[in-house]
């Protein structure tokens, strides 16, 4: 139902639908531009080539083009309903609430860039200079899909402070932020950092260990630990978003 009306949202502007795919695809060609102005002068950057950097890129956009495609608009919009009163009404619907909140939008623009890095995933691959085997393609779909996960968790963690701050929407930028980080190897970052990145703030479960996985680099360890992370974020979002509707008060209160 929320597929078929976001489709016709979408078809209602359909020149809007058509000039927004273009626009997520032209960022992405530029950010490839951007990728090898780097490289001009050097064929590696921190063990990466040219090759395995695509597939770490891409990976990103990717995952960031899954979020806003499916649940990232929806979950910014979660402050707004809470200073309105709206979300009374999504309250009172037979349907589970974060189900709801979280999906009730698809916005297929975005899409756009999705397609758009699976094409530089592709060519990434081939030119990495990395043996691909069946494993490695299969362990990267698992750790995508955990990457895309993790990364709806952390974000539904920081929007549901919105029961208690009413104008927090602005708290996405630190998701965009967590973005802007992981479009770069982890190597380049200090030993400190990259510790800060696995064990307490895993932003580098969301596209640097997928490409690691699929170059056949990733450790096992590592890989487990993805696994781990997304199913605890998973569980702690879903019981704090729960916990913090004991605290809702409706507009009607």
């Amino acid at each position: 139902m929320f597929l078929q009306t976001s489709w016709r949202r979408e078809l209602e502007f359909r020149a809007n639908f058509i000039a927004q795919i273009a626009q997520s695809i032209v960022w992405v060609v530029m950010f490839i531009l951007i990728l090898n102005v780097i490289f001009v002068h050097s064929t590696t950057i921190a063990g990466w080539n040219r090759g395995s950097a695509y597939v770490l890129s891409a990976t990103c956009m990717m995952m960031s083009s899954v979020s806003y495609t499916f649940f990232g608009n929806n979950l910014i919009e979660l402050s707004e309903q809470i200073r309105r009163g709206t979300l009374d009404f999504d309250l009172l619907k037979p349907m589970d609430l974060q189900f709801l909140i979280s999906l009730r939008r698809v916005v297929f623009w975005e899409a756009g860039a999705g397609f758009a890095g699976i094409l530089v995933l592709v060519f990434g691959a081939a030119r990495s200079g990395s043996e691909i085997t069946p494993s490695g393609i299969a362990a990267y779909c698992i750790l995508f899909a955990c990457s895309c996960g993790l990364f709806y968790s952390l974000n539904l963690l920081m929007m549901t402070l919105s029961v208690w701050f009413i104008k927090v929407e602005n708290l996405w930028v630190l998701g965009e932020t967590a973005v802007s980080f992981v479009r770069y190897p982890m190597e380049v970052f200090g030993s400190a950092l990259r510790k800060l990145f696995i064990f307490f703030l895993p932003v580098a479960f969301l596209s640097w260990v997928p490409a690691k996985a699929l170059l056949g680099t990733c450790p096992f360890w590592l890989g487990a630990l993805s696994i781990v992370w997304t199913a605890v974020a998973l569980v702690v979002s879903r019981r704090f978003f729960l916990a913090s509707l004991r605290w809702y008060g409706s507009a009607s209160s």
